[in-house]
């Protein structure tokens, strides 16, 4: 791996741990300084997704028309600016749950920017038999700071206050941006056109490449489907442990870790699945074998039956994360270069566009049905997300154009 590989890859780090930071720190504010409600945790889990709607097909396009290293830094800094003004409005006596939306907003639709010039940028700094490794590397980072993220988050909620806790986040995030200005690679951007029209066939484009081809549009089918319901969980799962388990802030923050260690053991083992089996087998047994864990998560109860909760979160971060690293470097192989942003913010916006609604339906449902009942409902339905992958070209014993 070059040293821009590992610039790219230790800013990367920065930014997920600092971004989980906040994911953890902005809903424990909401829940214990505001009195959040159930369905105000979905319109905030909304909120944070929402971004990829609203510029997910145009921000792909930009990410082939301009360097990708400077779209990066200024993700950053939009993120660290949107969380600089929660710390400053708490001590002001002014935070309002409408201002902590916002903030959610904007880190969301910054993320997106951050998220697909990483993943286009990195085809250009490692070789294509190399990719699962980086993407498993980068896995490994995003899993890492989930679980030492979520676990710093409650820690510091607890011991700093929600304000310095994101404080911190927002210092995280400064020094990615640092990081990143000391890298030497910075390709010339894939430039076709210029115009609104141009923009407009750009996210055209991408979305015909998911389209007519049968492993890429499986992939977007299956995604969504599963970020419908893992959405719903992730809503209710701070709710569910603070109020109807009666868990500390602190306590919360390593059950949720819980899924990192996964992601952590997925991208450890990662090559040794894509040896055996190739990438087709790997996408789809990487969650038959894990999903019908959430129900798990309903199960769960006070003392000794809260660690149901955390192996059910484990189960879901481990095959998540090796599906995610698998279909990712299948992708960066089959999609040319100039076209991995468009292709992949095509994914991503059909892949999470199910993300706001299974925020907003987990939070009508956990106050219709109760957290554990709306609990059971996502549960059922994300056991079942890989029959959208058995459909597909994926279940092939052949393995050609896989990737090792």
């Amino acid at each position: 791996m070059t040293g821009d590989f590992t610039r790219l890859w230790t800013a990367t780090t920065a930014s997920l741990l600092g971004a989980r930071i906040a994911q953890i720190g902005i809903p424990l504010l909401a829940v214990r300084g505001l009195g959040a409600t159930p369905l105000d945790m979905g319109v905030l889990a909304a909120a944070q997704t929402v971004g990829v709607l609203l510029v997910g097909l145009p921000a792909g396009v930009v990410v082939d028309r301009v360097r990708r290293r400077p779209l990066m830094i200024a993700a950053s800094l939009a993120r660290v600016l949107a969380l600089l003004t929660v710390p400053v409005a708490l001590a002001a006596g002014w935070l309002t749950l409408g201002q902590l939306v916002a903030v959610a907003l904007v880190m969301g639709v910054a993320t997106v920017f951050f998220d697909l010039a990483q993943q286009a940028y990195l085809p250009a700094l490692v070789q294509p038999d190399r990719l699962v490794d980086a993407n498993a590397r980068m896995q490994a980072s995003q899993s890492a700071a989930t679980v030492s993220g979520s676990s710093a988050g409650g820690v510091m909620v607890a011991v700093a206050g929600a304000g310095g806790t994101l404080l911190g986040s927002a210092a995280l995030l400064l020094g990615s941006a640092a990081t990143l200005r000391g890298m030497r690679c910075d390709p010339e951007p894939a430039r076709s056109g210029s115009g609104n029209r141009a923009v407009l066939a750009g996210m055209v484009d991408g979305l015909r490449w998911v389209g007519r081809d049968p492993v890429l549009r499986a992939i977007a089918c299956c995604s969504s489907w599963v970020n419908l319901w893992m959405s719903m969980l992730a809503a209710l799962a701070v709710y569910f442990l603070t109020r109807d388990i009666g868990l500390s802030p602190g306590a919360v923050g390593l059950i949720l870790g819980a899924t990192g260690a996964g992601g952590l053991a997925a991208a450890a083992t990662a090559r040794v699945w894509t040896a055996r089996l190739g990438s087709y087998r790997t996408i789809w047994l990487s969650l038959v074998a894990t999903q019908p864990l959430a129900f798990l998560l309903p199960l769960t109860g006070p003392g000794w039956r809260a660690v149901l909760f955390a192996a059910g979160w484990f189960g879901l971060g481990y095959g998540g994360a090796l599906y995610s690293v698998t279909q990712l470097s299948l992708r960066q192989v089959i999609c040319p270069q100039g076209t991995l942003g468009r292709v992949g913010a095509a994914i991503r916006v059909l892949a999470w566009a199910s993300v706001p609604v299974g925020g907003m339906v987990g939070g009508v449902l956990g106050t219709w049905l109760g957290a554990r009942g709306a609990l059971f409902a996502a549960a059922a339905g994300i056991s079942v997300s890989a029959l959208w992958l058995l459909r597909s070209p994926l279940t092939q014993t052949a393995t050609a154009g896989s990737v090792r």
